[in-house]
């Protein structure tokens, strides 16, 4: 029951320990693989966000080119200017039919005036003599644009709207066109499928993220013009939408959470402010983030399993550590119980091993030695008292004969005697109080003196971790110095790459500067050009690419170059700080030396005092003696007064009280051995 008592006690504790450590390890190292993973999310919406963007810049860059040739094209250019001449566009509309099927997925491009905006020339013949704003809004919005190419005098990107004519989604852009003297003559509008480019934004899925939505909202219209939800493309932009056309009037790109029909959901936009358009990539909360709370569910079993092995072995070790002890203990028990000494030698088993163990059972065996030593010596003594107690009756009837002869003996001596008895008793008794007080003082001194011992070695391990901690300290200190060097180089590489980025851009510039060039060219070669108008478009393209990317880069590289410097101050400051610590230390160090050494002094003076006290106890004990030895002479001679002035009468019930004695005495001393015989010591 002991045992088993024990072992709880300990295991109790040791597991009530280890859940808690480990509840705490399970929250910190679940909140912060939460944290991460949450943050990778967000990342990886962003991204998609981003990824979504530049392909619709990509499309929108490439429809510019495309419109930008048509406008510069001479056959247009002539037509725009000269708009009543028959031959000019006749001309004008074969360019047109002939240039709209150089493009894919083109609907509709063609010129208009800027004075009625009738339609002059257009691949879709139908709408030829037709007004180019059907309505009020759409006029409205003509003019805007046709201002903003006055300013810009470049293409203008309309919208991404639901045709009329197909119910398909298109792209919307104007171009103006000038003539030799830089005046603008009319304007061109192209009309463009999008298809290619819904197509290519179902490719871009998201893995594991079944449930993701990807919504692109006209902010001028208020309109979805693109939704994974195909039902809600061209239709009015709910009020969540509303505020995040609200929020990207301070930024043009972040992450947002809100609440859609009950459920918590995540959205990351950008803003392409140019086409005024709003990418979102939308998923609800509990899909985005269920990886986290699986690593969440996964940390705790696995800590709940490592809590129940480890409580498991836990047990196992303390029944096992348990176990000697509690065999020892039987041991003891059994000799205390049947008060054989003799089974003192079970416990050699134990004195060999160096634990808690083997130090209890080696005291016990000593404790019993020396009680077999007492208990032997006792007996002996006993049979001593039992003869004593016999020649005590003996003598006792001789002391009756010779009792008359004792009034004699000191009649003299009998008044002296009592005042002498009286005064040494008064010294016998103040000798002993000394002795009691220099006794005390001799303990106090002793336990002084342990707790000085044990000071001592408290200070010098003190001592030796403020020394090891300084070691570590000055080791701190180097290792943050390579940190800093390894910054300082990432900080030069980071210049380095800037420098290729600013090269890579030069040479974006220079090849987007020749494609237009070339486009130029090949658009007035006419028909003979056209291959070398299509291969400069791609070129274009592939050098605005080549810009987009050398500029993300850079800003990459300068947001790096930031935090290698951030990194840079923390690390000095570290090293500020560690030196500092290290000073600290050292006065430590330096100060519980000092202590030690006032230790060392004051353990000299208490060995002074304890010397000092045996000398003063040894000279009390010979002035005890002494006193002592007055003191039976003195009471000898009162007891000689006391037997004159006594009558013989008391003096034979004294004697006969003496024999009665010494009878008791023999009875004490054979119950004693009656006793003794009990305990078995051979």
């Amino acid at each position: 029951m002991k045992k088993q008592k024990l072992s709880f006690k300990i295991s109790a504790v040791i597991i009530v320990l280890l859940i808690v450590s480990m509840t705490i390890l399970t929250i910190l190292v679940s909140r912060s693989a939460s944290k991460s993973m949450e943050q990778a999310a967000k990342n990886r919406m962003f991204e998609g966000a981003a990824a979504r963007s530049a392909v619709i810049d990509s499309y929108v860059f490439a429809a510019s080119s495309y419109i930008r040739g048509y406008v510069t094209s001479p056959v247009i250019v002539d037509f725009a200017a000269d708009q009543t001449n028959p031959a000019k566009r006749a001309a004008a509309q074969r360019f047109t039919a002939e240039y709209s099927k150089s493009f894919q997925g083109v609907e509709n491009i063609f010129v208009a005036s800027l004075d009625d905006f009738i339609v002059q020339v257009a691949s879709n013949e139908a709408g030829i003599g037709t007004l180019a704003a059907g309505n009020e809004e759409q006029l409205k919005a003509t003019k805007a644009g046709i201002a903003v190419m006055e300013q810009t005098k470049d293409v203008y990107f309309r919208s991404i709207k639901v045709s009329p004519v197909t119910g398909e989604l298109v792209l919307v852009l104007y171009a103006p066109i000038y003539d030799e003297s830089g005046k603008m003559t009319a304007y061109s509008t192209l009309g463009l499928s999008a298809s290619n480019l819904t197509h290519v934004l179902q490719i871009l899925s998201f893995k594991d993220w079944e449930n993701a939505k990807v919504e692109i909202i006209d902010t001028n219209q208020k309109t979805f013009v693109y939704s994974t939800d195909e039902a809600l493309v061209g239709q009015p932009i709910s009020a969540d939408a509303e505020g995040l056309i609200n929020l990207v009037q301070t930024a043009d790109e972040g992450v947002s959470d809100y609440v859609e029909n009950g459920e918590k959901r995540l959205s990351a936009y950008k803003y392409m402010k140019d086409y005024n358009l709003i990418v979102v990539i939308s998923d609800s909360t509990k899909e985005i983030f269920a990886d986290a709370s699986a690593l969440t569910r996964n940390i705790i079993i696995l800590s709940v399993f490592i809590i129940i092995a480890i409580a498991v072995l836990t047990m196992v070790v303390v029944n096992v550590l348990v176990k000697d002890l509690t065999a020892s203990s039987a041991i003891v028990g059994d000799i205390a119980a049947n008060l054989d000494f003799t089974k003192v030698g079970d416990l050699d088993k134990f004195t060999s091993r160096g634990d808690e163990v083997g130090e209890v059972s080696k005291a016990t065996k000593k404790l019993a030695d020396a009680v077999s030593v007492a208990i032997d010596l006792i007996q002996s003594k006993s049979a001593r008292v039992s003869d004593s107690a016999v020649e005590l009756n003996k003598s006792a009837g001789d002391t009756m004969e010779n009792s008359t002869n004792i009034t004699r003996a000191v009649g003299e001596i009998a008044n002296g005697a009592v005042s002498q008895a009286n005064t040494i008793q008064d010294g016998v008794t103040a000798v002993a109080a000394i002795l009691d007080s220099v006794g005390t003082l001799d303990k106090e001194v002793n336990e002084a003196g342990d707790q000085t011992d044990s000071m001592k070695i408290s200070s010098n391990n003190m001592r030796k971790s403020f020394s090891d901690l300084s070691d570590a300290m000055e080791e701190t200190k180097t290792a943050l110095g390579s940190v800093s060097e390894t910054m300082g180089s990432v900080s030069d590489f980071v210049a380095e790459v800037q420098g290729a980025v600013d090269a890579i851009n030069a040479i974006a510039r220079q090849t987007n500067l020749l494609s237009l060039n070339a486009s130029i060219e090949a658009a007035r070669a006419g028909d003979a050009g056209r291959g070398f108008a299509v291969v400069a478009e791609e070129i274009g393209g592939l050098s605005e690419e080549s810009a987009t990317s050398s500029k993300s880069i850079g800003e990459i590289m300068l947001r790096l170059e930031d935090k290698t410097k951030d990194a840079v101050a923390t690390v000095k400051s570290l090293e500020q700080v560690i030196e500092k610590q290290k000073g600290i230390t050292t006065e430590t160090e330096g100060t519980i030396g000092e202590v030690i050494e006032m230790i060392d002094i004051v353990e000299k003076a208490f060995k002074g005092i304890k010397q000092a006290c045996g000398t003063i106890k040894e000279q009390c004990s010979h002035v005890n003696d002494t006193m002592s030895e007055l003191s039976a002479i003195s009471e000898e001679n009162a007891a000689s007064s006391e037997e004159t002035s006594a009558s013989m009468e008391q003096v034979n019930a004294t004697v006969q009280s003496i024999n009665d004695l010494a009878g008791d005495l023999s009875g004490i001393a054979d119950d004693l051995n009656m006793e003794l015989s009990k305990f078995r010591t051979k």
